[in-house]
């Protein structure tokens, strides 16, 4: 696989409903190693991993805040893949949000160049 097809291809990872939990762990360990690329990141931003993430963060907060309502789930706790996916999904807007702040700072110091 080409360098530059990797950030794709781990946010099709992250985004598919056919991967397990798993899995996502791995896929966001690997976001966040290429998340501190300024390109990479302004891909995965541009792709909207923010969705995903934000979704993986978001089912996370449900599950803790759950009732007796949620009982209905099919898989209604959090299992320790959850955890340390909500963990490294919260991590990797951290890094994005960094990536594309050092991205935006480096393009306005080009333009007053």
């Amino acid at each position: 696989m080409q360098p530059s097809a990797q950030p794709r291809a781990w946010l099709d990872v992250v985004a598919s409903a056919k991967t397990t939990t798993e899995d996502k762990p791995e896929a966001m360990e690997e976001i966040l190693i290429l998340a501190k690329d300024k390109q990479r990141a302004r891909i995965f931003l541009e792709e909207g991993i923010l969705d995903s993430i934000m979704w993986i963060i978001d089912r996370y907060r449900e599950k803790l805040g759950r009732n007796a309502a949620w009982d209905d789930w099919a898989h209604p706790t959090i299992t320790p893949e959850e955890t340390k996916a909500a963990k490294l999904a919260a991590s990797c807007c951290l890094t994005l949000g960094k990536s594309h702040c050092a991205a935006i700072h480096t393009e306005g110091d080009l333009l007053l160049m």
